[in-house]
């Protein structure tokens, strides 16, 4: 784990450790080494008993859960539309849908990145519904329910067939 940062503060990246405990169920906790055994260098870490409150470590932990930002989309008859998802996840995620309406593209991904939803056009006047499923280790992570409107209704009178009188 590199760290990163001033002289006076450090950013450790944990995330990799955290996911290996969790995984594994093996910890050995963390040490602070320098990278260079080399280098003359000496970093100072404070204990929480040194008297100035400015030099006490101090941690933060940001958890992000595995999922998506939405769990709903909308889109009109036609194909032009498309809508991108943000997948959370510390891990290989994968996108399944139910309808071959629906595609995705990607159809994979690693890490929060995102996919976009494209659909076909729709040329029922019967709106349609589908399900876009975010899996990552075998578990759904995330559900978008897909929602596609219906065209607009429209008659063509051909003349050949039909005659118009007028009075």
């Amino acid at each position: 784990i590199f760290a990163s940062g001033s002289k006076t503060k450090f950013v450790f990246d944990i995330t990799s450790a955290v996911q290996r405990w969790y995984d594994t169920g093996v910890n050995n906790g963390l040490m602070f080494a320098s990278s260079d055994e080399n280098d003359n260098v000496q970093i100072d870490f404070y204990s929480s008993r040194v008297s100035d409150s400015a030099n006490r470590p101090s941690m933060t932990f940001t958890y992000l859960p595995s999922g998506v930002n939405t769990s709903s989309v909308t889109f009109d008859a036609t194909s032009s539309t498309s809508q991108p998802i943000t997948v959370t996840s510390s891990k290989e995620w994968l996108v399944t849908t139910n309808q071959p309406w629906i595609t995705t593209t990607p159809s994979n991904g690693t890490g929060t990145s995102s996919f976009v939803i494209n659909v076909s056009e729709n040329t029922s006047v019967e709106p349609r519904t589908g399900i876009v499923l975010i899996s990552s280790g075998g578990s759904v992570i995330g559900t978008v329910n897909v929602t596609q409107l219906g065209a607009v209704p429209s008659i063509v009178v051909d003349q050949s067939y039909f005659k118009i009188d007028s009075k």
